[in-house]
């Protein structure tokens, strides 16, 4: 992390499922001591502990991760035999837990309440998650030189993927922007928590503890509004907008602007070229999905500007 190789919330991650499975086999246990039936116990207590196949499919890959990292640096001579049952979970079994958990996504009524609902700071960061599909950090780490205002785009690459994102934007967004790009030089953050520091950070704690105090401020705002989705928030947003984008069935135009890698078969150099008029359908898609044609959007903004007076 020091090398600036990892983030601190990847760091985090490991060191937690690092501790939980020393926890499990016991922190002096050999490695070539570790057989399948011991692989299998760990499979088990990692089921218990996450509930999740999708959880626990990532405490899979950590703990294989970090036994192919130590084989390749000399740290241990083989890798152990993770036998046939330490695997990550099916799509079926991710699919069923889905199915389990009920409704994932927010409706237009539900999510302009949040946002209207919301303060100035709040109702612009979940705007630009409805609008370019945001999440919190995604706010958080957004830097002035990423915005231009000339073309009505957030062109980036978001820190997560490394990929990259370019978002035309409503004129709702811009306009609730831009009160908090003045003034800011290229590299400043667009947004900062009144104490002035970030929207989201990590503590010097070992490992690093996430604070993230625009997540909890929306989540009390869906309290409020009675809206109750399973432990929803600004991710919810995003797998609401590819619901719905989904219909523009272009899912080049829809990785771009999400930031997310392109899906198998497609050159990532080719979304550097892609068409203007693509993203604009995407981003269209949304505004219409959420605001219709009753122009609510406007009445969003004038609230905005209530609010700041």
């Amino acid at each position: 992390m020091d090398r600036g190789k990892i983030k601190p919330a990847t760091y985090a991650d490991y060191k937690r499922v690092g501790v939980f499975f020393a926890g499990v086999v016991g922190r002096d246990t050999p490695v070539d001591s570790l057989t399948p039936d011991t692989w299998v116990d760990v499979r088990d207590a990692i089921d218990d502990k996450t509930k999740s196949p999708t959880v626990a499919s990532r405490y899979v890959v950590i703990i294989r991760q970090v036994f192919g990292w130590a084989l390749q640096n000399n740290l241990i001579k083989i890798s152990p035999s993770f036998g046939s049952e330490f695997v990550i979970a099916s799509q079926a079994e991710r699919r069923v837990a889905r199915h389990a958990r009920g409704r994932q996504t927010f409706t237009a009524k539900e999510l302009r309440t949040i946002i209207e609902d919301a303060p100035p700071l709040p109702r612009v960061a979940l705007l630009l998650a409805a609008n370019t599909g945001m999440t919190q950090i995604d706010v958080s780490d957004l830097r002035r030189r990423d915005v231009n205002l000339d073309d009505g785009l957030i062109d980036n690459l978001r820190g997560k993927t490394a990929m990259l994102r370019r978002s035309p934007l409503w004129a709702e967004t811009i306009e609730l922007l831009q009160p908090y790009l003045t003034g800011k030089r290229p590299e400043e953050r667009v947004f900062l928590h009144d104490d002035g520091k970030p929207l989201v950070y990590f503590t010097d704690h070992d490992p690093p503890q996430r604070r993230d105090r625009l997540g909890r401020r929306v989540g009390n705002i869906m309290a409020r509004n009675n809206i109750a989705l399973d432990r929803a928030g600004f991710g919810h947003v995003k797998h609401t907008i590819k619901s719905v984008v989904s219909a523009v069935n272009d899912p080049v135009a829809v990785d771009t602007v999400l930031g997310h890698e392109p899906g198998r078969g497609v050159d990532p150099h080719y979304i550097l070229t892609i068409e203007r008029h693509r993203l604009d359908a995407v981003v269209g898609a949304m505004h219409a999905w959420l605001f219709g044609s009753g122009g609510d959007g406007e009445q969003l903004t004038q609230q905005t500007k209530e609010d700041h007076e």
